[in-house]
């Protein structure tokens, strides 16, 4: 039985991977959650937990920076539509620049990504 999260026929890896288990649950800029090679074996094991074939985990990676700039892109939304605040009006500059490392921890660690889901 296929996952929800795995869009076999487009080949392409959804939101639900990409967002709620790899970068959400195991990869972090935060020193205390291991090495980048410790967090890639967790999205290593999640790809092999939902059976993900070798063109989609090639694409995980992507997908996984695609979302993390989704999320700067949304806190810094945030600053134009202060009626629609998703928190603390305070917290969203520290949302930002947290989602901007993030975004730079992933992207600068892709290759590392894409070497442990082969």
């Amino acid at each position: 039985m296929q996952n929800e999260c795995i869009d076999q026929a487009k080949g392409r890896v959804s939101e639900g991977l990409g967002k709620r288990l790899a970068w959400a649950w195991c990869l972090s800029s935060n020193p205390a959650r291991g090495s980048i090679a410790v967090q890639a074996r967790q999205v290593r094991v999640i790809a092999d937990a939902y059976g993900i074939d070798a063109d989609a985990r090639a694409l995980l990676p992507e997908a996984i920076a695609e979302r993390v700039r989704r999320n700067v892109g949304l806190w810094s939304g945030q600053l134009e539509r202060p009626d629609a605040i998703l928190t603390a009006p305070e917290k969203v500059p520290e949302l930002i620049a947290w989602s901007i490392r993030e975004q730079r921890y992933v992207e600068a660690h892709c290759e590392e990504l894409k070497y442990a889901l082969r």
